[in-house]
C-alpha cells in the first residue's frame, strides 16, 4: 500500500489493471458477488464538533451508545464524543469506518484465498463519488507456503490492508468535501473537511475494526459493540457535561460562530502513528498530553513485508482531481498513499490562504472572545 509509483505511466498502469481485471475475471465476481454477507456498508449523518446553523452538532452519550448495526446505520446512535487520550471522536464517522473496514476486509480474503502468482483484482468499492480498486501481487514465495502459513498470513494481511483503506477512503472525503464534494447540492461541506475529530475518528475506528475481526466467528455486530465499549474506556471517554466543557473550551481557538477556524491535517498516513488535538485545562478531563496512536502496518505480517504486495488505486470524478492536485494534464488514477498525502499538502496551501496560517495548529493563539486577549494561559493542544 505504500509502494511508490511514477504517476508519469498512469496511462499505462489503467490498461495494465483493465488487462489484469480481465485475466482474474472469474475471482472478482466471486468477490463482487457479495462474500461479505451483508452488502456494502452504510454511509451514516455525522456531526461537527461544534454547535451552529448546518453543523448537526450532535452529543453522543457514552453511557448508552446502543448496539452497533452493520445492516441499517439508522437504529444506532450518532454524535460527538470527547476522550482524554484521542481528544473528539465523531461517533457517526467511527462506525462508519469500522463497517468499511470489515467489508474490505471480507472481500480481500476471498480474494487473496485463491491467488497464485499472478496480480489478481482484490475488489472494488465506489465510496462518496469515489472508486477505489485494491490489487493483490503475489510474492515469489507465496506458492511455496504451507496452507496453514498461507491462511494465517491472509487472515492479518487482510485485516491490516482493510484498516488501511478504510483510513484512505476517510481522509479522500475530507479532502473532496474541503473541494466541493456535496452530499445534498447546493449545500457546502467544506467546514466539515479535517475538523479536529475527523482524521482521529478514522485511526481509532481502523484499530477497533481490526480488533473486531479478530474476534471471529463472533457476529460483527456483537463484536463490533463491545470492541467500541471497551477501545472507549482505553481512551478515556467523559460524559455529556464533560464532553460540553471541551467544546466551550476551544470556543474562539478552533471554531467561532459556527465555523471551524482550525483544522487537523495530520492524518498518520505519512508516519503510521497519528497524534490527537486535547483540549487543556479541563477540569473534568485531567488528561493533557497526546498520545500518538498507532496505525496498522504490512511491514511485518507473521515476519514477511507485505507492503508492496498491494496496490492501490483511487479514481475521483475529473474535476476533483483537477481541484485536488492542482494539475491540467492530470492522471486518471491515483496511484498511492503518496498521491494522497500530496493532495493534503496542496489543500494545506488553500487552507492557509482561507483560514490564516496557523489554521492547522492547534496551540495557536485565540482568534476571538475572551481567549483572544488570554490566550497565554488558555491554551490549547
Amino acid at each position: 500500500m505504500r509502494r511508490k509509483m511514477n504517476t508519469s505511466n498512469h496511462t499505462s498502469d489503467i490498461r495494465s489493471g483493465r488487462r489484469v481485471a480481465a485475466a482474474c475475471a472469474v475471482q472478482a465476481l466471486l468477490v463482487l458477488g457479495g462474500c461479505s454477507g451483508g452488502g456494502t456498508p452504510h454511509m451514516r449523518l455525522g456531526s461537527i464538533p461544534f454547535p451552529g446553523p448546518f453543523t448537526l452538532y450532535a452529543v453522543a452519550d457514552p453511557n448508552d451508545l446502543g448496539q452497533h448495526s452493520y445492516e441499517g446505520a439508522e437504529r444506532t446512535s450518532r454524535g460527538i464524543l470527547y476522550t482524554a487520550r484521542a481528544g473528539f471522536l465523531d461517533l457517526s464517522h467511527v462506525r462508519e469506518s469500522m463497517d468499511i473496514t470489515r467489508y474490505a476486509h471480507d472481500q480481500i480474503v476471498a480474494a487473496m484465498g485463491g491467488a497464485g502468482n499472478g496480480a489478481c483484482v482484490v475488489f472494488y468499492i465506489d465510496w462518496s463519488d469515489c472508486e477505489y480498486s485494491v490489487l493483490f501481487h503475489p510474492p515469489e514465495w507465496w506458492e511455496g507456503l504451507d496452507a496453514d502459513e498461507r491462511a494465517a498470513i491472509v487472515a492479518e494481511a487482510a485485516i491490516r490492508q482493510a484498516q488501511r483503506l478504510a483510513i484512505v477512503i476517510g481522509t479522500w472525503h475530507e479532502i473532496a468535501t474541503w473541494w466541493g464534494q456535496e452530499t445534498i447540492p447546493p449545500f457546502s461541506e467544506q467546514n466539515s473537511a479535517f475538523t479536529w475529530d475527523d482524521t482521529t475518528s478514522h485511526v481509532v475506528a481502523a484499530n477497533i475494526a481490526g480488533d473486531a475481526l479478530r474476534d471471529a466467528p463472533t457476529p460483527w455486530n456483537e463484536a463490533a459493540t463491545r470492541r467500541l465499549s471497551e477501545k472507549l474506556g482505553e481512551l478515556g471517554v467523559v460524559g455529556v457535561d464533560c464532553e460540553a466543557k471541551a467544546v466551550e473550551a476551544v470556543h474562539g481557538r478552533w471554531w467561532w460562530s459556527g465555523v471551524a477556524i482550525r483544522r487537523d491535517l495530520e492524518t498518520g498516513l505519512a508516519t503510521d502513528w497519528k497524534t490527537p488535538w486535547l483540549v487543556r485545562g479541563l477540569d473534568c478531563c485531567p488528561e493533557e498530553t497526546p498520545r500518538p496512536i498507532a496505525l496498522p502496518s504490512l511491514a511485518d505480517v507473521r515476519g514477511r513485508d507485505l507492503r508492496g504486495a498491494f496496490e492501490l488505486r483511487i479514481q475521483p470524478e475529473n474535476w476533483m482531481v483537477r481541484r485536488a492536485l492542482g494539475c491540467e494534464e492530470c492522471p486518471s488514477v491515483l496511484a498511492s498513499e503518496n498521491d494522497i498525502l500530496a493532495a493534503i499538502e496542496r489543500l494545506r496551501i488553500a487552507m492557509y490562504a482561507e483560514l490564516g496560517p496557523d489554521a492547522d495548529n492547534p496551540d495557536a493563539p485565540a482568534r476571538h472572545g475572551e481567549g483572544a486577549e488570554t490566550s497565554a494561559t488558555a491554551r490549547s493542544r
